[in-house]
Formats: C-alpha cells, structure tokens, sequence
C-alpha cells in the first residue's frame, strides 16, 4: 500500500516533522525488526500550530533525556531545552523550503 503524500523532515534520527495539508504531524520514526525493512514514520500527534509541535517535541525529549540521566540541574536543563528547539526550528525552515 502506498503512503499518503506528505512532505516530512526529520528533526533528529527518532522524531520527523510532516507537513499534511495545513496541519503539522510529530512522529517516531521506527523500522520493523524484518530484514530489509523500511524506516516508517508512526504519528504520535497532530497539530495545527507549529508551536504546540515544538512544545511537545521539547518535552518528550526533556522527559526522555531525564529517565536516561543525562539531565541532572536546571542549567543541564536549559541548555537541552535551546538544543531541542533549535532541531525544531531547523526542521521547520526546511519543511517550509519544499516545493509542494
């Protein structure tokens, strides 16, 4: 079966942006355990602010970089929560450069 036309960019190698109509998908990018499997994009949410995007994607990385122990003190903390909307920035400015 053939996927839906969208345009998507990924933000980082776990997380892609897509852009259906004129609203905005977060997704997981995951690959099935089968040999030669595709990576696929799962929706986790859909959105029609691109602010609401980032403030999602922002916390779900905050969370996850806190349970592996790699955010410990807020100045940790502040400086993954500009690298993280930094990613989302960057994947907007080239989601926003594709020709449709």
């Amino acid at each position: 079966m053939d996927n839906p036309t969208y345009n998507r960019v990924d933000i980082n190698s776990n997380y892609a942006i897509a852009k259906i109509g004129y609203d905005f998908a977060l997704g997981e990018v995951k690959c099935e355990k089968e040999d030669g499997a595709q990576p696929y994009l799962s929706t986790m949410a859909v959105y029609q602010s691109p602010i609401k995007l980032i403030n999602d994607f922002i916390h779900r990385s905050i969370s996850t970089e806190i349970w592996r122990g790699n955010i410990t003190d807020t100045t940790t903390l502040l400086t993954e929560s500009q690298r993280f909307a930094d990613m989302c920035q960057r994947a907007f400015d080239r989601l926003n450069n594709i020709k449709e």
